[in-house]
């Protein structure tokens, strides 16, 4: 949303994170893969708790926190 100055996007982006976090306090944690319970950990970057608590730095500072997608 950011990049594309899309206020839109960003907005939508941050109300998924809302449901994630609600849900993951409900459950005791973070549903990293569909058929895990949410108690399973993973800390992979791009399927686990690493990429979960990333991305939500990039919700919460898009401008200081590049995309790993974007890393030279």
């Amino acid at each position: 949303g950011v990049q594309l100055q899309r206020p839109d996007l960003r907005l939508r982006a941050e109300a998924l994170a809302e449901d994630l976090l609600r849900d993951a306090r409900r459950d005791g944690g973070f549903r990293l893969v569909y058929d895990m319970r949410a108690s399973g950990y993973k800390p992979d970057l791009f399927r686990g708790a690493a990429g979960i608590g990333y991305q939500l730095l990039r919700l919460a500072a898009p401008e200081r926190v590049p995309s790993v997608l974007s890393w030279n």
